[in-house]
């Protein structure tokens, strides 16, 4: 599936592993609900002592249903992520610096909103992350 992303010199440049916009011809839209950072039978993963070790395992967890329809890392065009604490930003930056390299090997980013919140659905929840694929 052809991905027209750019990130126009018009407009500022992203701060993170993300693309301003991106344009497809898609004939299929997958909607994935925000995951939380728990494993496949529910159990929280990490604490409130390891940010990195929750969002690994909301993006592990977005993997999961991705290939459940046949679908790669490179049909994510958006990322929509809940934050309960601003002082984590830093580290998911940089887990994205880690990780979003292999998951798009093109370097073809997909777009992604952060947004800061009081609380998640569980109190021990430090973040959730949901995303939109296209084939």
């Amino acid at each position: 599936m052809p991905k027209d992303v750019r990130n126009p010199s018009s407009v500022a440049k992203p701060v993170a592993p993300y693309s301003n916009s991106v344009l497809t011809d898609a004939k299929e839209t997958l909607y994935i609900a925000g995951q939380f950072p728990v494993d496949k039978d529910g159990r929280t993963v990490g604490g409130l002592d390891d940010f990195e070790a929750q969002a690994q395992a909301c993006f592990d967890a977005i993997g999961e249903v991705l290939n459940d329809y046949g679908m790669g890392w490179p049909s994510v065009v958006k990322f929509n992520v809940f934050m309960t604490r601003r002082e984590d930003r830093d580290k998911f930056t940089e887990l994205r610096k880690k990780i979003f390299p292999a998951m798009f090997s093109d370097g073809q980013y997909p777009i992604s909103t952060l947004i800061f919140i009081a609380s998640l659905y569980h109190e021990d929840y430090l973040i959730e992350i949901d995303a939109t694929a296209v084939r």
